[in-house]
């Protein structure tokens, strides 16, 4: 009789061997972004790898809602969809520039392969539902981005025309976009102005946006303003030679003579740079002079020219100090007065005598811009 219920055990062990399934959870896989808990095991299911993920044999809907990286998208648990980057851009503009003499200008060229298409999507996973998840189209626009003087305005134009301003740091550092672009060709034109009131050389780009793209010219570095504190010096005595350019810039003042010479300094912490240059240097007659600045491996083109007579007597420049732009009032301060004729013109229609004092910018309104470039120069 024992070894009939022997018998009969190891029967039934035998059965239950091949007729019941041996149930197994998967193992549990995460990332820093994703656990996938209890995964169901399918010898059927595929795999898809990628740098971040692999994901091996897992089916079904098990878990609701969806997870979401720079790479993946994951909805119901265990489904992905490649998303494609977001694309990204060269640097478009060309690090030489040309001086046009006697023009005002820089001319610099943007690189039409400057653009990079964002690669195809790809797909993956298994089980139901899902779909491709492109990308959000970027807003047509040019951003322009570089070094000019700390604090200064910097303003630009498209087509000849003005179409914003902008303010430098502290660094000097600028980025001033041109947003709600149709797809095409503009010449774009950009200056800035130093504490002084100085207007750089305008630097002009031509540049190409298409839909769904940002072009972005980036490397921009205005020379500096110069002037001179005479403008006829007697031989021998010395003449200041100043301006405004990107804080501890060196600076290469070139005095054009006919024998060049060339002297350097360092502007300070503000962007303002002097040389006193001894006139006994150079012969009587007429002289001019300009300047380059260099920072971090990059450097600007000339300045505007400068000149001044070596003779037998000095003659002062006229450093009148000019009108603070912003003085709306003409009480030789910026403070609430002027601020509260800015405000009554704050996104009205402009008369003629309005737009001639109140629009800071001349961009034929007032708005938010106008407002940063009195706080600039506000006195209280």
């Amino acid at each position: 009789m024992r070894k009939s219920w022997s018998k009969i055990i190891l029967q039934l062990a035998t059965v239950s061997f091949f007729v019941i399934p041996i149930l197994a959870a998967g193992e549990n896989y995460s990332s820093s972004n994703f656990k996938v808990a209890d995964p169901v095991i399918d010898s059927g299911a595929g795999l898809s790898v990628s740098a971040s993920y692999k994901l091996q044999s897992s089916v079904g809907q098990l878990v609701a809602g969806s997870g979401l990286t720079a790479s993946y998208r994951i909805n119901s648990g265990f489904l992905y969809y490649v998303i494609p980057p977001v694309p990204t851009h060269k640097s478009c503009v060309s690090q030489t520039c040309a001086t046009i003499t006697g023009a005002g200008t820089d001319t610099c060229t943007v690189d039409a392969n400057c653009v990079v298409t964002p690669p195809s999507g790809g797909g993956g996973g298994g089980g139901g539902g899902g779909g491709y998840w492109p990308p959000t189209p970027s807003e047509v626009q040019a951003i322009f981005r570089g070094k000019a003087y700390p604090r200064s305005v910097i303003t630009i134009l498209k087509d000849g025309q003005i179409f914003g301003t902008t303010l430098a740091g502290d660094d000097a550092n600028f980025e001033i976009r041109a947003s709600g672009l149709t797809a095409g060709s503009y010449n774009f034109g950009i200056w800035a102005e130093d504490s002084q009131y100085n207007r750089s050389l305008t630097q002009q780009f031509q540049v190409g946006v298409t839909t769904g793209f940002t072009t972005v010219v980036s490397g921009i570095f205005f020379a500096p303003t110069i002037s001179v504190d005479k403008i006829e010096v007697q031989r021998g005595q010395p003449i200041s030679i100043f301006g405004q350019s990107a804080p501890s810039s060196t600076i290469s003042v070139l005095i054009n003579s006919p024998r060049q010479l060339t002297k350097k300094t360092i502007s300070d912490e503000s962007g303002i740079w002097l040389y006193k240059f001894d006139t006994s240097e150079v012969d009587y007659g007429d002289h001019s002079t300009r300047a380059t600045a260099a920072k971090d491996g990059d450097m600007t083109s000339f300045s505007k020219t400068a000149g001044f007579k070596v003779g037998t007597k000095t003659i002062l420049a006229s450093l009148t100090p000019k009108t603070i732009k912003t003085d709306i009032s003409g009480d030789g301060r910026v403070n609430l007065v002027d601020f509260s004729i800015l405000a009554y013109w704050y996104r009205r229609a402009l008369t003629t005598p309005a737009a001639q004092k109140a629009d800071l910018n001349a961009d034929g309104k007032v708005d938010l811009k106008d407002f940063s470039i009195m706080a600039y120069y506000w006195t209280g």
